[in-house]
């Protein structure tokens, strides 16, 4: 027991002060010392059956504020992520840019996979596809004097 507390007070407290490079002011000869100083001071050889695998409380408190020092990198990070609305814009312009880019991509091979099929059939029944042509011209006509109609009276306030 003698040993324990004069080895920890010397070599633990001098080992663990110079070290690490936080440890000397978490107090490591004082708080670590003499609960588990000796053990750890004298390595497996002194004092492996009295908790030689038990870490040191100065070196808890390193790992834990090298935990807090990452996260908190990890939320500056992201602040500085979301203050940046110019860079936030450009990627999301980027985004849209490329996903209309793969629509129109899309698009035209349909089409340049439908175009024989309706060739064939503009030449087979040529009145058939003037009859929907025309159906589908009036139905946009159609559509446009509504919208006129429904401006005027949304101007008008006739409504």
């Amino acid at each position: 027991m003698t040993a324990s507390t004069s080895g920890g007070s010397t070599s633990g407290g001098s080992t663990s002060g110079g070290s690490t490079s936080g440890g000397s002011t978490s107090g490591g000869p004082t708080s670590g010392g003499p609960t588990s100083g000796g053990p750890t001071s004298g390595g497996p050889t002194s004092g492996g059956a009295t908790g030689g695998g038990t870490p040191r409380e100065g070196e808890v408190v390193e790992r834990d504020v090298e935990q807090l020092r990452a996260e908190l990198g990890d939320t500056v990070e992201e602040l500085v992520h979301r203050v940046d609305v110019p860079q936030r814009l450009r990627e999301k312009r980027a985004e849209a840019t490329e996903r209309v880019q793969a629509q129109v991509t899309h698009a035209r091979e349909v089409v340049a996979e439908k175009a024989p099929a309706i060739e064939d059939a503009v030449r087979q029944r040529p009145l058939v596809v003037g009859g929907v042509i025309a159906a589908l011209l009036l139905l946009w006509l159609r559509s446009l004097r509504r919208r006129r109609a429904h401006r005027k009276e949304a101007t008008d306030g006739t409504r």
